[in-house]
């Protein structure tokens, strides 16, 4: 992208860095309301987050090669041939995770989350021709972040705020894990993982455009 058009870019805030954020700071916004009240929106809602937050995996995964195929000069055929096929793969690792929790708005809760993945590319946050390296990009932070947020509250114990032996009980959860025996941990991870992703969001890409880095 030439340097004259990064310059003109805006130096604050835009509207686009801002609405893409807008999905993960709401995200990070529901796992620390259900840390501090976990029956405020629903009695399960621990257990919700603790598969989003699974799932988040999966998503982190995925996106790369999803996301990679929409921008590859393939012909409409062998691209939406290529699409299908990982979105079945990917589907069926879900559809796991559904049968565990034994409920399968995880299907459709993926899909909405693969879609805030890309919605930056979408909103046109990338610069003009450069969508693949803000794909990658974007991918390379949610890998770190997501490690940041998973091993921190293993190392620093998170404290449990509303989620006691009750809330824990209430939950259901028919598999184990550390996450399943101290949702608090999982919850951490999520409001962590989210709202560091949100944040970068609103401020980071921005402040690489204005340094001229290349996406």
């Amino acid at each position: 992208m030439p340097t004259e058009q990064i310059q003109n870019k805006p130096d604050g805030n835009t509207a686009t860095d801002i609405l893409s954020a807008l999905p993960d700071l709401g995200l990070a916004g529901l796992f620390l309301l259900t840390w501090i009240s976990p029956y405020a929106i629903d009695e399960k809602m621990v257990s919700y987050l603790v598969l989003v937050i699974l799932m988040e995996f999966i998503i982190v995964h995925s996106s790369a090669f999803l996301g990679a195929v929409v921008f590859v000069p393939w012909p409409k055929g062998k691209k939406s041939a290529a699409l299908a096929g990982l979105g079945l793969f990917y589907t069926m690792f879900v559809a796991a995770f559904s049968l565990a929790f034994g409920a399968w708005w995880p299907l459709w809760a993926f899909w909405g989350m693969m879609g805030n993945r890309l919605f930056g590319v979408l909103l046109g946050q990338a610069p003009q021709g450069r969508e693949r390296g803000f794909l990658a990009l974007s991918w390379a932070l949610s890998v770190f972040l997501y490690l940041i947020a998973v091993f921190a509250p293993l190392m620093i114990e998170p404290p449990q705020f509303g989620i006691t032996s009750d809330v824990v009980a209430r939950q259901g959860f028919e598999i184990g894990g550390e996450w399943t025996a101290h949702p608090e941990i999982a919850i951490a991870t999520g409001f962590l993982y989210f709202g560091s992703l949100g944040v970068f969001e609103v401020f980071g890409y921005r402040l690489m455009r204005r340094a001229n880095v290349d996406m």
